[in-house]
């Protein structure tokens, strides 16, 4: 009853804190109102941005002349959009967006593909599958936040994206070992 007691304490405040910060989150003082407002203020930047973007981490330099409209609905110096997506067709245009997705998704597909075809031969391999994990939940989270901008998670993307690509090859070296050794493997 005691350790009931104290857990009654120490959880409480955090979740009344936490329902708190949801509700401020949702008024239109909050957080939410005020990311659709930076969202609509950085699409307009989009058709001038043009084909080739304004250049990676221009967004803060960018950004102030096209809120006038808003007057103070949206105060405070932004240095993100808090949505990767859009901060990256407007630093890198519609070509290097491109690219990038392009860069990710085959990245993805590639440690996919790898994952399948290591189940269907019965084996496994963990580390692919967590980097795919891993790479998911950051992209899902750069549907409303800046992750990708940040330079540590840059670091665990990259090697995430590594793992990924570099999937297919570590069987094919690992084979190549076998053969020289002379052991049979099956593929």
């Amino acid at each position: 009853l005691l350790f009931l007691g104290l857990a009654f304490v120490a959880i409480v405040p955090g979740i009344l804190a936490s329902l708190a910060r949801w509700e401020e989150f949702t008024t239109t003082a909050g957080s939410f109102h005020g990311r659709l407002l930076l969202y609509e203020a950085s699409s307009k930047i989009l058709p001038t941005s043009g084909f080739y973007g304004t250049g990676p981490g221009t967004f803060q330099l960018v950004f102030p002349f096209y809120t006038e409209y808003l007057g103070d609905r949206l105060s405070g110096f932004y240095t993100h959009t808090h949505q990767d997506y859009l901060q990256t067709m407007i630093e890198w245009g519609y070509l290097g967006f491109l690219g990038w997705s392009i860069f990710f998704t085959m990245g993805l597909l590639t440690g996919w593909m790898y994952v399948l075809r290591k189940k269907k031969n019965g084996q496994t391999d963990i580390t692919v599958r967590c980097a795919l994990i891993a790479l998911s939940i950051v992209l899902l989270h750069a549907c409303a936040d800046f992750p990708l901008q940040i330079p540590a998670n840059q670091w665990l993307v990259a090697v995430y994206l590594a793992m990924c690509w570099s999937a297919p090859l570590r069987r094919e070296i690992y084979s190549r070992e076998k053969i020289k050794r002379g052991t049979k493997i099956t593929v």
